[in-house]
């Protein structure tokens, strides 16, 4: 097997010039379909999903960089869709953990884009999808509420919030936002005594 971190630049390349000649064909069928084939292609490689590499890294960076480009959003977050339900029906944790990175924690922190939460909350509808939703706020818990209340449409109540940070060992509501402001203030205090 060759060596992931040589391939992935490869794989890259690969990815990005099917990119191109989806954007040279004007996006038609035939050339959104190359581009999800390539990603696929790559997703299938031996050893992709063995543990955390530069190329899982590099492929689901492309797969997330799909997003922006309005032609290929649409069928890029199914994708993205359907990796984190198959690899949650597989009980795969590093692909879950590196997909969280790749797509989904992006989602969470600031700056808040109503678009791309949209669709971050419309994988708590699916039971093979919900899990994408909580790991995303896993470094900013104190968002998830706020967040939910916005995009979910009710799929992600008070109480489901409550009841994550709970497991998640964060305490209540109140004790998160406390000990956000208390972080907030010594970084503060930090940076105005020159640290």
């Amino acid at each position: 097997m060759d060596d992931l971190d040589t391939i992935a630049e490869q794989a890259e390349r690969e990815i990005q010039e099917a990119k191109q000649r989806c954007s040279d064909a004007g996006f038609d069928e035939a050339s959104r379909e190359d581009v999800w084939a390539t990603i696929r292609r790559w997703i299938r490689y031996p050893g992709f999903e063995a543990s955390f590499n530069m190329l899982e890294t590099v492929v689901l960076n492309e797969l997330e960089f799909t997003l922006a480009t309005p032609e290929l959003r649409e069928e890029g977050w199914q994708l993205i869709t359907n990796l984190a339900a198959r690899w949650k029906r597989e009980n795969n944790d590093t692909m879950m953990e590196a997909l969280r990175i790749a797509s989904f924690e992006i989602a969470a922190e600031p700056p808040e884009c109503a678009d791309t939460l949209e669709l971050l909350f419309r994988l708590s509808d699916g039971p093979d999808t919900r899990w994408a939703v909580f790991a995303a706020y896993e470094n900013v818990p104190w968002r998830l509420r706020e967040h939910a209340k916005k995009y979910s449409n009710g799929s992600v109540s008070d109480e489901d919030c409550d009841r994550w940070l709970e497991a998640q060992g964060l305490g209540t509501e109140e004790l998160l936002a406390k000990r956000r402001r208390e972080e907030e203030e010594c970084e503060q205090a930090s940076s105005s005594n020159g640290g």
